[in-house]
């Protein structure tokens, strides 16, 4: 039997995988590798396909080597809840990665950098909610994941500033 806490912890990943999924502009930057990836017309079942291909709840790396697309991938750090025994979100990181040659856009900003706007927007629109109270910018930073330099990316990190124990459920 699962406990509590690790409940808690999959249905807030799913949270966040949801939320990215619907947003219109950031499934068109995860599903359209061209520069002017806005003009890309979702069809039917193509929001299906980002959960695991391109959105993961965990710090996942993607055979560099071989697929060129965008992708984000997520690591939590959880802390005991003050009035309960359900761990929460204490801060948690984003990454936005896509392959160099996905990088350059047709909207002056790169690829990864739309991404985290789009993903900073999400997060502060949903400041009100319940499900992630109120959050603190903590740091951001461009990377590179491969000795080659095929696939680069930004990661941003952000801490939960008060208590949310009445997160999604």
């Amino acid at each position: 039997m699962v406990n509590a806490s690790m409940k808690t912890v999959s249905k807030d990943k799913m949270e966040f995988i949801r939320r990215m999924a619907e947003d219109e502009g950031l499934a068109k930057c995860l599903l359209s590798n061209q520069p002017n990836f806005l003009d890309y017309e979702i069809k039917e079942g193509d929001l299906d396909k980002l959960p695991w291909k391109h959105i993961f709840p965990c710090k996942y790396i993607m055979d560099t080597q071989e697929i060129r697309q965008s992708y984000i991938t997520m690591e939590f750090r959880y802390e005991k809840s003050y009035s309960s025994p359900i761990w929460r979100i204490g801060s948690f990181t984003i990454y936005a990665l896509c392959h160099r040659e996905l990088a350059r856009t047709d909207y002056g900003m790169t690829r990864t950098d739309y991404m985290i706007d789009r993903i900073d927007n999400l997060l502060f629109q949903s400041k009100n909610d319940t499900w992630l109270g109120r959050l603190e910018f903590q740091g951001s930073s461009d990377i590179i994941l491969d000795e080659r330099g095929l696939f680069v990316g930004t990661y941003v990190t952000y801490r939960a500033t008060e208590a949310h124990d009445t997160m999604v459920r």
